[in-house]
C-alpha cells in the first residue's frame, strides 16, 4: 500500500509507522479527556454537597491555572500510549489470522461482523493484559 511504500523510503516498516501512530493518538487522547476527567475526581473525593462542575472548574483553574487541569495526566499517558500503540498494531493481525482460520481469505472482500468482533476482542484483552501493570500504577499514584 502507500503508506508502506512511503514508510520504506524513510526506513520504517509499516507496523513502526502503525506503533508510533497508536502512540500519538493515545497521547493525545488522554490530554483531550484529562481535563474533564480532573473535574471528576475532584467532585468525587469533595465531601459534602455535590459542586457543580463549573464551579470546581472556576476554583481549579484560580488554584494551579489552566496547567491545574492536566495534574496527574502523566500517569494515564503512561499507560495509554502503550495500550494504544498495541491496539493498533496488533489489531490487523488478529484480523487476518481469525480471516484465514474462518477460511475468509479465500472469499476475499472485507472481513465479516464477527471476525471484526472477535479480532476487536483479542486485541482489547491482549493490550488490557499487557498494560494492566500500568494502570494499576496509575491508580496508585
Amino acid at each position: 500500500s502507500a503508506g508502506d511504500a512511503s514508510a520504506s523510503a524513510e526506513g520504517l516498516k509499516g507496523w513502526q509507522v502503525t506503533m508510533i501512530s497508536g502512540s500519538i493518538s493515545g497521547a493525545v487522547a488522554t490530554l483531550a479527556r484529562q481535563p474533564i476527567q480532573r473535574l471528576k475526581w475532584i467532585r468525587q473525593v469533595d465531601p459534602g454537597q455535590p459542586v457543580p462542575y463549573g464551579t470546581v472548574l472556576r476554583r481549579t483553574v484560580q488554584e494551579g491555572g489552566v496547567l491545574g487541569l492536566f495534574r496527574g495526566s502523566t500517569a494515564g499517558i503512561v499507560r495509554n500510549i502503550p495500550h494504544s500503540s498495541l491496539v493498533y498494531t496488533i489489531y490487523p493481525w488478529w484480523e487476518r489470522n481469525i480471516k484465514a482460520a474462518l477460511g475468509g481469505e479465500a472469499r476475499g472482500g472485507e472481513s465479516s461482523f464477527g471476525t471484526r468482533f472477535f479480532a476487536g476482542f483479542a486485541t482489547g484483552f491482549c493490550a488490557t493484559v499487557a498494560t494492566h501493570p500500568l494502570g494499576t500504577i496509575r491508580v496508585r499514584i
